[in-house]
């Protein structure tokens, strides 16, 4: 046999051994490479792309996140201003008011909002606390339109248990 003879034998051998070792290249390539799975994954991915931008631009979507301009609040400082407040009032913070002037509101239906923590400065230069009790709050009832309440900084006692109620309550 001769050296080139030689050569060639060992080269096909080798190539033997390779497609043993790491199996048919070209076997491989026909049956598991889909070219055309790839394709069609990358064209259904690029479909969803533009189908997601395209839903992004709806025109009723940009009106719907507007925010919603909040009607102006009215004020009303003491019992005495209640019959300034306009009918339509929709807001009102009062400054002030005791149960007494809490009836006199149950006639404003169209309530929607009503802070009662406002306190005005008295004669000696210093705010006094608001004193309303639940009488003064069952007075509120007839306002059915009414969604937001505050007494936040009056002395407000209807929301306080009194002291035998808490002490009956525990064992």
């Amino acid at each position: 046999m001769t050296t080139q003879a030689m050569h060639v034998a060992k080269e096909r051998q080798l190539d033997w051994l390779l497609g043993e070792v790491l199996g048919d290249a070209r076997a491989a390539h026909r049956r598991g490479a889909r070219p055309w799975l790839a394709a069609a994954v990358a064209l259904f991915g690029i479909g969803v792309a533009c189908a997601v931008a395209w839903l992004q631009h709806d025109p009723r979507r940009d009106e719907a996140q507007e925010p919603v301009a909040e009607p102006a609040w009215h004020e009303c400082h003491g019992a005495a201003a209640i019959a300034q407040i306009p009918a339509d009032a929709v807001n009102l913070r009062c400054f002030d008011f005791d149960d007494k002037a809490l009836v006199q509101l149950a006639a404003m239906g169209r309530l929607q909002r009503l802070d009662l923590s406002g306190t005005d400065v008295n004669d000696k230069g210093y705010s006094v606390a608001l004193h309303i009790t639940d009488s003064g709050v069952r007075a509120l009832a007839p306002l059915r339109n009414l969604r937001w309440l505050s007494f936040a900084g009056s002395l407000c006692r209807a929301w306080r248990p009194a002291p035998d109620r808490t002490q009956r309550a525990r064992p």
